[in-house]
């Protein structure tokens, strides 16, 4: 899983464990969670970098998406978890990620731990 410069450094010391991504869709509709609980994922900071650490997917919804406005109705608490000290804190840097910040949006919301 790829984080950028901002996060990276939280990743690596286990204070950042949850981490939301965008529902793709294609022609037959929803594309299911990439990140599959109880897989090992390369942690890397670029698309063919080399791993920097590995994760393991705890939760990734059983498959099921939120939408982003769940972040603020129901898990308030992950914002921290997420690296950010505020919803705005975490609504600027989803802007300047992906553009608008539509809270209506579907999002895989996956969290993880380091392993050795």
């Amino acid at each position: 899983m790829i984080f950028g410069p901002e996060l990276l450094p939280k990743v690596l010391d286990g204070s950042k464990t949850v981490t939301r991504r965008p529902v793709k869709y294609d022609h037959q509709g929803r594309v299911p969670c990439r990140y599959q609980v109880g897989r090992v994922y390369a942690i890397q900071d670029r698309r063919g970098g080399r791993a920097l650490a590995f994760m393991r997917v705890v939760s990734n919804g059983d498959g099921k998406p939120e939408h982003l406005q769940d972040l603020v109705n129901r898990r308030l608490a992950d914002v921290p978890r997420e690296g950010f000290s505020s919803v705005p804190e975490f609504g600027a840097y989803w802007e300047r990620l992906y553009g608008e910040v539509d809270w209506g949006r579907e999002v895989w919301r996956i969290e993880f731990e380091l392993v050795a």
